[in-house]
């Protein structure tokens, strides 16, 4: 899949060893949401983006999960308290995260049915409308699909 430049680069391509272990990974420390960011330049004031991260306390591993794809952000997490280590996340978001996705859903378990929502959003929305907004048609099956992720990750789901 080709990527807009002005959007990052395309993932680079994993090995089947290399999907199958991001995506374990991705079951046990990732997230697979969709988000609502606010975007003044949109006509309603927000867009709806597909967002996937993982985090642990090991730099090495999230620095690893970044080379391997060749894309996404480390951010070091503020620390609740002295007692608690050092954690990193990875994150990358919109069409890279789609495309990374695609290359794990084979080996994804867990959050299989999160990765199968998220990739058809992305594949859907991928057009920017800008001032002119969305067509209803369209902002209100973004606004589903939202609420559906959103309780799919509910805790205790």
């Amino acid at each position: 899949m080709k990527i807009d430049k002005r959007r990052g680069p395309a993932p680079n391509k994993l090995s089947k060893t290399d999907a199958a272990y991001l995506a374990g990974f991705i079951d046990g420390e990732g997230c697979v949401a969709i988000s609502r960011k606010t975007d003044p330049t949109m006509r309603a004031g927000y867009g709806y983006r597909l967002y996937l991260a993982a985090s642990n306390t090991n730099r090495p591993i999230i620095d690893y999960v970044r080379h391997i794809t060749g894309v996404g952000f480390i951010y070091t997490m503020n620390r609740p308290s002295k007692r608690h280590k050092q954690a990193y996340s990875w994150q990358v978001w919109s069409q890279q995260a789609r495309c990374v996705l695609e290359q794990i859903l084979p080996f994804l378990r867990i959050k299989r049915k999160r990765a199968l929502i998220a990739i058809k959003f992305a594949s859907t929305f991928t057009q920017c409308f800008g001032k002119t907004g969305l067509p209803p048609s369209v902002a209100n099956a973004q606004k589903s699909v939202f609420a559906r992720m959103k309780r799919l990750n509910k805790r205790g789901h």
